[in-house]
């Protein structure tokens, strides 16, 4: 073929008879295949250098050279160099030999021409190389910018101290210096020996035994873990030691879906939570999307993350042993036991088997099975009562078979109901962690290492009645502590003031949009209310109020029919502090104050009333709303009613 004749040639064998625009695919595939800066494209000039050489070839051994000029960038390698198969397919739009060789960077057959983007304004491209025993020269001429290069190509006399060589020439200045940038990007991830302008380039796996620079090679992946205080933790994957991502570790851990940006997403790959590292992970099997920019979590992805896991397990170790005080660190220990909460688990129920390990069998260089071990003896919780602080292995030792695990995150309910409960202890866990927490923090943590129906939060107890039922039949709680025993007061028991008072709350409650409130909203068919005070032994009960049928009997859900009740008694509790002030007030409208209170007071009887019932906070707001209205109706009337002075 004579060198006129020739041009840069297209995919000829489409499928399904499809047809397509060459010039246009030519002038898109140039200026748009990949983003950002034009001088990306000079990239792949890297990777067809890296390709060049035998795929057995050590990473070291890859040897090439980048020169530049202010109008000119030129790579130069020592691989095999190009047959005549591979040089047709070098002028082929999509000629490609890699595309089925998995050890290979390139797979599409097109980075190559990416280097005629209009944007770095390229004149021509020489490519140079040994083929077949002897030197072929192509030169790509660009004649328009945007359209397919004129090709000519001659045969050298002699062969090159090299193998092949590209130059890229450039009509403008500062394009080489893009194509530099990028090729100086690319270049910090391969493990291979590149010369720039006559001084060795040196990548990131230089610093392999470099001060607390951690390498590792698990598993046919190659990474490095490089401390970096005061840094965020965040990981670079590299496919074939091509940049594809760089991200913070709980994105990774997560897989890159439905992130949470909390402890979850560690939780969500068992990948311990640690700070400031950033480690570079090399894999040679990642399913790259077309972009190459990211990657399919497959299996290969999900050994990634396995082995990061193990390696990070293992620095984290290192630290903890290291550590001088563990009270330091205790956010740090919390967080990763609700990471690896299911693998704490299993360790400790092995142990109470017999078979489990603990902090002497040492933890360094075991990955997570050996930071488990760590976890399970780190004395970060307390215990209400008692002084010090005790590890989930001892919590484990101290619980028996039959009763829950209490906790008390906030401290708020230590002594529920005054301690009339059969329990081991009342963990007062550690509420901080690190990387945001978790909504679920302890219930996680303790409900894996002690079952989730075994782990009972008495800060939130008064909000889940069906938890008190449950702790009743399980013979936990005595009925009696959750039900105390009450007497109503006669009036012949009450004093002069008390009695008084009771009268003005009687007038109150004989309102009928207030008595219509209490029969709605609670379902109560009581003919009339009437207030009455009452007592309770013991300090179990909180709720100011009680309802009690007319014989003095405490209403509820499951004991009283509702359809015999006459007279409902709106029992006031008599030791009440705001019922004592209340009591010896001179304002005239104490008993609208006090009804208001009891309104709000009312609500939580809803679940005395229905216990399986979740509305009673529903219930309590439209209770309190409609008697809120009767008693301002009420001081509507009153108003009405006074005489007007003045003029």
């Amino acid at each position: 073929m004579r060198p006129e004749e020739q041009t840069v040639l297209e995919t000829h064998h489409l499928p399904r008879g499809l047809e397509i625009d060459v010039d246009e695919a030519w002038r898109k595939l140039i200026a748009r295949q990949f983003g950002g800066s034009a001088g990306r494209g000079f990239s792949e000039l890297i990777q067809n250098f890296l390709d060049s050489y035998p795929p057995e070839t050590a990473w070291k051994d890859r040897l090439a050279k980048i020169d530049t000029t202010s109008r000119s960038i030129t790579i130069t390698d020592w691989g095999e160099g190009m047959g005549p198969e591979r040089l047709e397919l070098l002028v082929t739009l999509g000629g490609t030999d890699k595309s089925d060789d998995p050890r290979k960077l390139g797979t599409f057959g097109i980075g190559f021409f990416s280097v005629f983007n209009p944007a770095l304004g390229t004149r021509c491209v020489a490519v140079t190389t040994r083929c077949a025993g002897c030197a072929v020269e192509l030169r790509f001429e660009v004649t328009t910018p945007g359209e397919r290069p004129r090709l000519e190509s001659r045969v050298l006399a002699e062969l090159p101290p090299f193998s092949t060589k590209v130059e890229v020439m450039f009509d403008r200045d500062g394009s080489s210096a893009r194509c530099l940038e990028h090729a100086r990007r690319s270049l910090r991830h391969y493990p291979c020996t590149v010369v720039v302008d006559g001084e060795p380039f040196e990548s990131i796996w230089a610093k392999e035994g470099l001060g607390d620079v951690h390498a590792f090679d698990r598993d046919g992946l190659r990474g490095l873990l490089d401390p970096s205080p005061g840094a965020r933790p965040r990981v670079t994957v590299l496919n074939k030691y091509e940049h594809v991502i760089d991200a913070p570790l709980e994105f990774i851990a997560a897989g890159g879906r439905a992130v949470h940006g909390d402890l979850r997403d560690f939780r969500r790959g068992a990948v311990p939570v640690v700070q400031n590292v950033r480690v570079t992970i090399n894999s040679n099997e990642l399913q790259l999307t077309i972009g190459r920019d990211a990657f399919f979590v497959d299996h290969a992805f999900r050994r990634l993350v396995d082995v990061l896991a193990e390696e990070l397990a293992d620095h984290l170790a290192l630290h903890l042993e290291k550590a001088l005080d563990l009270d330091d660190e205790r956010d740090l220990i919390v967080a990763n036991q609700y990471a690896l909460a299911s693998r704490l688990s299993r360790h400790i129920a092995a142990a109470s088997d017999g078979d489990g390990g603990s902090r002497a069998a040492g933890a360094r260089g075991a990955g997570r099975d050996g930071l488990v071990r760590l976890l399970a003896d780190a004395k970060v919780h307390r215990i209400a009562g008692r002084r010090g602080y005790f590890s989930l292995r001892d919590l484990a030792t101290l619980k028996s078979a039959d009763l829950p695990v209490f906790l008390s995150p906030r401290e708020r309910n230590t002594r529920w109901l005054a301690g009339q409960f059969r329990h081991d202890f009342v963990v007062v866990p550690h509420t901080r962690a690190l990387a945001r927490g978790a909504p679920d923090l302890h219930a996680h943590i303790f409900g894996e290492v002690f079952g989730h129906d075994s782990v009972v939060d008495l800060d939130e107890i008064d909000d889940h009645p069906e938890v008190i039922t449950s702790l009743v039949e399980r013979g936990v709680v005595d009925r009696d502590a959750v039900a105390p025993k009450t007497r109503v007061l006669s009036p012949l028991e009450l004093r002069p003031a008390e009695r008084a008072f009771a009268d003005e709350l009687d007038i109150l409650l004989r309102h009928p949009t207030v008595l219509d409130a209490v029969r709605t909203n609670l379902h109560l068919p009581a003919q009339t209310i009437s207030t009455a005070f009452f007592t309770v032994d013991g300090e179990t009960l909180r709720a100011t109020t009680g309802l009690f049928d007319d014989l003095g009997r405490l209403v509820d859900g499951a004991a009283t029919p509702h359809e015999e009740l006459g007279r409902l008694i709106l029992g006031i509790r008599k030791d009440h502090p705001l019922i004592e002030r209340l009591l010896v007030s001179e304002d005239p409208n104490r008993g609208h104050f006090a009804l208001s209170f009891l309104a709000h007071e009312l609500g939580r009887c809803q679940r005395l009333l229905a216990p399986q019932s979740r509305l009673f906070r529903t219930v309590a707001k439209r209770l309190f709303g409609d008697m809120r209205r009767g008693l301002l109706e009420s001081l509507t009337s009153e108003d009405e009613e006074s005489p007007v002075e003045g003029g």
